[in-house]
């Protein structure tokens, strides 16, 4: 396999697994907004003890926008004849990937 197909499909699966736990941070914090809105003194209960301090928040989000880029140049560096074979970087989020073996 080809160095930058491999770089780009690790790079690819790091970006995916940041956009998946924005989607579940974004999860945790509807459903506490949802408690609060319907039975406000429940909704403590609610809060998870893993809730997201707000520079955690600014972490994930920074590491998803650096890991997109990251992404997005490594297509750029990935032979065109190739790149049909590979999920595009639109597909963060959407796709799941593994890397194949080299033995095969």
């Amino acid at each position: 396999m080809s160095g930058e197909v491999e770089k780009y499909l690790i790079a690819f699966n790091e970006a995916n697994e940041l956009h998946a736990k924005l989607n579940d941070t974004a999860d945790m914090i509807e459903e506490v907004a949802d408690a609060l809105r319907a039975e406000p003194d429940e909704a403590l209960a609610g809060i998870p003890s893993d809730w997201p301090a707000a520079e955690d928040l600014r972490t994930v989000v920074r590491s998803f926008e650096k890991a997109s880029e990251q992404v997005h140049h490594l297509w750029d560096l990935v032979r065109r004849d190739l790149r049909v074979h590979l999920p595009q970087p639109d597909q963060i989020g959407r796709v799941a990937t593994s890397i194949p073996d080299d033995d095969d």
